[in-house]
C-alpha cells in the first residue's frame, strides 16, 4: 500500500541541471554514490539560486538514461509550479471514512486551460469516489471525476465539488468548493 509513514525519511539529491525548457528539465548524476530515482516518480523540484527553500516545483520522471562517460540523465516533466499539501481520506458507500492520506493539491493554470488536480498516493482511490479533503483543517468533499494519470508511484485526478447533501458528514462539512473555489487558498498559504 502506498501510505508513508509518519517517519518517513525523503532523500534529497542535488542533480546537475543539463538542459531547462518551458515543459521541464534534463538532470545528470554524475556522482560515484547510487541514485534511486525511478521512471514515474514524482519529484520536488528546487534550483539552487531559489531563496524559497520551501517552494518546490513539482515534475515527474519520464525516462532515464544512463551514459558510462556521463552518468545517468533523467527527463523530468514539469507538471506545476507548486502545490499545497493536503490530507484526503476516501468516504465509503456505508458512510463511514477512511483514514486521512497525503495528498498534493494542483492549482488550476487557467492560462493554458489545465484545470486543479489531486495528486494522491495509487491505491486506494479510483474515478468516482468521494473524498474528504483537508486543507489547513478545513474539510470539504470532492469527487475523484478523471484519472489523468497514474505512474505507479502516484495518481492525479481531475476533481469537482461532491454534493453537500449525501452521506453522513453534512454537518461538519463546510461549504462546497469546486476546484476554482481553492483559488482564495493560495495567497494564504
Amino acid at each position: 500500500m502506498s501510505v508513508i509513514p509518519e517517519f518517513a525519511n525523503y532523500r534529497t539529491h542535488e542533480w546537475k541541471m543539463v538542459d531547462i525548457s518551458a515543459g521541464g528539465y534534463r538532470f545528470l548524476w554524475d556522482r560515484p554514490e547510487s541514485s534511486y530515482a525511478q521512471v514515474g516518480e514524482l519529484l520536488g523540484i528546487r534550483e539552487a539560486n531559489d531563496p524559497d527553500t520551501f517552494h518546490l516545483a513539482l515534475g515527474v520522471i519520464r525516462w532515464m538514461q544512463c551514459g558510462h562517460k556521463t552518468g545517468m540523465e533523467l527527463g523530468v516533466e514539469m507538471l506545476a509550479p507548486g502545490a499545497v499539501a493536503v490530507a484526503i481520506k476516501l468516504l465509503k458507500p456505508d458512510g463511514n471514512c477512511g483514514i486521512y492520506m497525503r495528498a498534493l493539491l494542483v492549482p488550476a493554470i487557467k492560462t493554458i486551460n489545465h484545470p486543479a488536480t489531486l495528486l494522491t498516493p495509487t491505491v486506494p482511490y479510483r474515478t468516482g469516489d468521494t473524498v474528504i479533503v483537508n486543507i489547513q483543517g478545513k474539510e470539504t468533499r470532492a469527487e475523484l471525476n478523471k484519472l489523468v494519470e497514474n505512474t505507479g508511484c502516484f495518481a492525479q485526478f481531475q476533481f469537482s465539488s461532491a454534493d453537500k447533501t449525501q452521506g453522513p458528514h453534512t454537518e461538519s462539512d463546510p461549504a462546497e468548493a469546486a476546484p476554482e473555489d481553492f483559488d482564495p487558498l493560495w495567497g494564504a498559504i
